[in-house]
């Protein structure tokens, strides 16, 4: 992206609304509003007083916005669109974002089962290892991440570093005068579009499936339990 003609493109690409009042200003990136860079785009989720006055002070060159502020300095580039949060980040991942793989990928330090049942462009990072599972289309198992037997990846997920996968959950039974641990025969579902971030593990269910539902997002250090029900769209965080 060289210049806010660049972002008008874009923008048409994506069948976007969207109105631009200013010149074409030369561009080497994006910014946050509060840490503004010259030569940069960002963007003003709401325009109110405080905003007014620091408009006044930005050195960035183009701002996405949801409307014309009254305040117009003649050399800055505004950008109207309907919803300037999500249309910025789609910017920045139509500019910066990863080259979609040709073909599945397997580092040469995952182990991977002989009968893991492996998509079409696949990611499976270093030090990866993948049992007796599926994994769907387009997803991405990043470095040191355990997926085990009987576990189902669907596609367009993206696992990221140090998770587990479909291991045995904490299940105990009283027996005499111990604690034995009940046994995990169950599995796990991960279905399209889920994104898992680093250090979480996901519970095979006792019986049974483990089911993360479409679109959901898990945070960094999150557990899920063994015969957890997560329904579609849901973002999980942990417990502060």
């Amino acid at each position: 992206m060289n210049s806010a003609r660049d972002i008008v493109k874009i923008l048409t690409e994506q069948q976007v609304e969207f109105e631009i009042v200013g010149p074409n200003k030369e561009l080497k990136g994006f910014s946050s509003f509060l840490a503004q860079t010259p030569n940069s785009c960002t963007f003003i989720k709401e325009i109110d007083a405080d905003v007014l006055e620091a408009l006044k002070l930005s050195v960035a060159d183009v701002f996405i916005v949801n409307r014309q502020p009254s305040y117009v300095d003649q050399s800055k580039t505004f950008v109207i669109v309907k919803n300037p949060r999500k249309i910025f980040f789609d910017l920045i991942r139509a500019v910066c974002g990863e080259t979609p793989l040709e073909e599945t990928y397997i580092h040469p330090t995952a182990i991977v089962s002989a009968k893991a049942k492996i998509g079409k462009k696949v990611f499976v990072g270093e030090y990866c290892v993948i049992g007796e599972c599926e994994i769907g289309d387009c997803s991405s198992i990043k470095s040191y991440t355990k997926v085990h037997d009987g576990s189902v990846i669907g596609c367009n997920v993206e696992i990221h570093e140090y998770c587990n996968i479909g291991g045995i959950g904490f299940g105990h039974v009283w027996e005499g005068d111990e604690y034995v641990n009940q046994p995990h025969i169950g599995s796990v579902k991960v279905e399209d579009f889920v994104e898992i971030f680093p250090y979480t593990n996901v519970d095979r269910a006792t019986l049974g499936i483990t089911r993360v539902g479409k679109g959901t997002k898990i945070d960094h250090f999150c557990h899920i339990g063994h015969n957890s029900q997560i329904n579609e769209n849901n973002i999980i965080i942990p417990n502060p």
